[in-house]
């Protein structure tokens, strides 16, 4: 029996390759009754053209993927909460250009960038509302930066 191991895991590989390197010595009278077996270790990484067309079959694709499933959504989450706040920078740059003119919007779009919390640009687009000028509106924008520096942010 010949047992392969498809490692496609964002770390090296680095786990024992023989079931020998896995049990403790045993002293030579007993070393006949170890068992015995090698596997081989294929990393799809390191052979570019290659194609293994009957991964749905084999049980280690699913150990693989669900080594990384955590890591994707992670990453997945992180990349759609910035996603999300570049659209709200552009939106409120936008909507900023449209009621307070353009040199107001150039001003604005700067200070936008340097915002992360969904919550201060939530913050900004009620006060482009509410604001008589665009003057006002900057304003609040430096009332955002000092209430982050002093830890007075929304949560």
């Amino acid at each position: 029996m010949l047992l392969i191991v498809l490692y496609n895991g964002a770390d090296p590989w680095n786990a024992a390759r023989t079931l020998d390197d896995l049990i403790e010595p045993v002293p030579p009278v007993l070393s006949e009754y170890r068992p015995q077996q090698v596997y081989r270790v294929f990393l799809p990484k390191r052979l570019p053209g290659v194609k293994f067309e009957s991964l749905a079959d084999l049980h280690e694709v699913h150990d693989m993927l669900s080594n990384r499933v955590e890591s994707w959504t992670e990453q997945w989450k992180r990349e759609g909460l910035e996603q999300g706040r570049q659209e709200t920078r552009y939106l409120l740059a936008r909507q900023a250009r449209h009621r307070f003119g353009p040199a107001v919007a150039a001003q604005a779009e700067p200070l936008l960038t340097a915002i992360a919390n969904p919550l201060q640009l939530a913050d900004l687009g009620d006060a482009l509302l509410s604001c008589a000028d665009g003057t006002a509106w900057l304003h609040v924008f430096h009332q955002e930066r000092s209430a982050s520096t002093t830890g007075n942010e929304h949560p």
